[in-house]
């Protein structure tokens, strides 16, 4: 008998059958004296037929000890007897005679619990279980083995980790496969070769604008244009090489046309029947596009050539560690010539380290820097061999090649530096002016406190000596001179205060902070605003000039508060900050509009720009609605005496 060819169910009936028969023979022969040798001959016949069995089927096999410990847990097993298909589906050598604990340590506490329990119930167990230790998964049958009190169990097994890596592959190729069906945006038809429908999936009940019934009912013959020369060709190919790929007309429900890419292949089912896949894609839009593309591509063709800019398609070199080193010009426009020093002739199939004389760790940096940027770099290179600068706008790298665009800019840049030279100038001849301007400002300040002042005092003597000597008049004459003599001290006291604006004596005598104090006071007097004043160092002392502008800077400003933000607190705050003077106004007004702050309009605020720009200082007005408007002003001042 060919015991490889019993079932694992046959194997396990016939070993239960031969342990049965084992233990009656061997119970007579311990019984029985007089049959003793007839017995003794059928236990030797039943030996050996259980071990032809044993040793003979493809399964593991063994027979093992369950041990338990003092509270009747079962904590190991011993392997009594093992058959030669052990090894094999274990990777175990030599076990006989071991415990499990030995050769697996790390082995899952739930094996010695299925085995304590079929030790000591008799009840066979039929699992499927992970051995991790051994890296594999088992399909097991046990059962006791013997009498109760041996606590020996049979251990009939198989390594079925392949069959269960198969089992899930499967399983995922059939999930891939149903999702592909599901999901896919095209087309799947399941049909025959004579043209049946069998299954269709939702992306062609959409495309077809039909249920799945009506098309495994019209079949192919209702969903394909028969006119269509392609036909014929895509069957006979299909039917020689088993497959085919091309375009094909279709029809909807509606019977409008359409066009679309068509992949179908013959197969046999699990019946040996031949079947066909057809994998259809709706191209309408792609075929529109392409129209589009070529339209697109003779635009650019027209655009290429026509252009003033110098434009060339470019590919990018590598070296052997995949560094880009140099680039090759493939084509350029009719412009190139003209805007380049280079005829088109020369350029074309070069590479830009011959063309442009530069390095090739020049192109290796702007390489660098070009590819950190997220779209298109624009960059101003000055050529010095030719001296000519050039604008270039070079676009992203598709795959290994690019595109750069250029201009002659250098009657541009000849321009722009002749501006800043003039710009220059007149903020030179500004500072001259304003410097003028407040040397006049000091002169008329003089004159109006020394001359006109002083006559004023003089009248006012002139007036007390007459009053003096009238003795007694009327009392309407002494209310005259009492009133001229008001108006002459009401005359004196704006006199000072237009010589003050005109020539801030406090700034001279006594320096910017205790200036700042007192045009503080007086503004809080005449709008009733209230203000604070914060400034560091405690002491310092900053060049006339400096102390001047930043003076009429606030000035300026505080007069813009007092007029348009409708505030009811100011801040100011003076510094120096590593070799700069920053004064900072903010206000908690209504806050300036963007659009005012650049206007030209804006005369104050342009004024206080000049200024600022005469001294070589930068300005930032900050405006939020509701919340305020915020000046900043810093002056880099040289040679700043700073007292802590």
């Amino acid at each position: 008998m060919n015991w490889r060819n019993k079932t694992k169910d046959e194997f396990i009936k016939e070993l239960l059958t031969l342990q049965k028969k084992y233990d009656s023979l061997k119970e007579s022969y311990e019984k029985g004296i007089t049959k003793r040798k007839l017995t003794t001959d059928k236990l030797s016949e039943s030996e050996k037929h259980y071990h032809t069995l044993f040793n003979s089927i493809d399964e593991g096999f063994c027979i093992i000890e369950v041990i338990f410990d003092d509270n009747e847990k079962p904590v190991d097993f011993r392997f009594l007897e093992i058959n030669p298909s052990f090894e094999k589906q274990t990777g175990l050598i030599n076990v006989q005679g071991k415990r499990m604990r030995e050769l697996a340590l790390k082995l899952e506490v739930y094996w010695f619990e299925i085995f304590g329990k079929i030790a000591l119930t008799g009840q066979p167990v039929r699992f499927e279980n992970i051995a991790e230790q051994l890296h594999r998964r088992y399909d097991v049958y046990a059962f006791r083995f013997g009498q109760p009190e041996n606590r020996q169990v049979a251990v009939l097994f198989n390594d079925i980790t392949e069959h269960k890596k198969t089992e899930v592959a499967l399983k995922e190729s059939e999930e891939r496969y149903r999702l592909l069906y599901e999901s896919s945006l095209d087309a799947i038809l399941l049909t025959s070769p004579d043209g049946n429908i069998y299954s269709a999936n939702e992306a062609a009940c959409t495309m077809f604008r039909r249920t799945e019934e009506n098309i495994c009912k019209t079949g192919r013959n209702g969903l394909v244009d028969l006119s269509d020369p392609r036909l014929p060709v895509l069957l006979e190919e299909r039917s020689q090489k088993g497959r085919t790929v091309g375009e094909l007309t279709m029809i909807r429900k509606d019977g409008t046309k359409f066009q679309t890419e068509l992949t179908s292949s013959i197969f046999n089912n699990k019946d040996g029947q031949p079947r066909t896949s057809m994998i259809i894609r709706d191209i309408t839009t792609r075929k529109f596009a392409e129209n589009k593309l070529i339209e697109s591509e003779e635009r650019y063709h027209s655009l290429f050539n026509v252009i003033e800019e110098g434009l060339a398609i470019n590919e990018i070199v590598l070296d052997e560690n995949g560094d880009v080193v140099d680039y090759i010009i493939l084509a350029v426009n009719p412009a190139f010539s003209k805007q380049a020093i280079y005829s088109n002739v020369q350029v074309i199939g070069r590479r830009a380290t011959d063309i442009y004389e530069v390095s090739t760790a020049y192109i290796r940096n702007w390489w660098k820097s070009h590819s950190k940027m997220d779209g298109v770099a624009k960059t101003e290179l000055y050529h010095k061999p030719s001296k000519r600068w050039f604008n270039i706008t070079t676009t992203p790298p598709d795959g290994k090649r690019f595109a750069t665009i250029f201009m002659d800019i250098t009657n541009r840049k000849k321009a722009e530096t002749e501006l800043k030279k003039s710009q220059r100038k007149l903020r030179k001849l500004a500072a001259h002016l304003e410097e003028i301007r407040e040397n006049e400002r000091s002169k008329i300040a003089l004159n109006l406190h020394d001359d006109i002042g002083q006559k004023l005092t003089a009248m006012n003597l002139e007036i007390a000596w007459v009053k003096s000597r009238m003795g007694v008049q009327s009392q309407v004459v002494k209310n005259k001179l009492e009133n001229i003599n008001l108006l002459i001290k009401e005359t004196f006291d704006n006199i000072r205060e237009i010589s003050s604006d005109l020539r801030p004596s406090i700034l001279f005598d006594f320096g910017l902070i205790e200036a700042v104090r007192l045009q503080l006071r007086k503004f809080g007097n005449i709008s009733g605003i209230k203000y604070s004043f914060d400034y560091d160092p405690v002491e310092f002392k900053i060049d006339t000039q400096f102390s001047l502008v930043i003076y009429r800077i606030l000035q300026e400003s505080l007069t813009n508060i007092i007029r348009h933000s409708l505030a009811s607190f100011t801040e100011v705050r003076l510094n120096l900050i590593n070799d700069k003077v920053v004064m900072i106004i903010r206000d908690n007004g209504k806050g300036i509009e963007e659009e005012k702050i650049n206007s030209l309009k804006s005369m104050g605020i342009a004024g206080i720009n000049e200024r600022v720009k005469s001294v070589s200082g930068k300005l930032d007005i900050e405006g939020k609605k509701g919340a305020g408007t915020t000046v900043k002003v810093s002056i880099p001042i040289k040679n700043i005496k700073k007292h802590d």
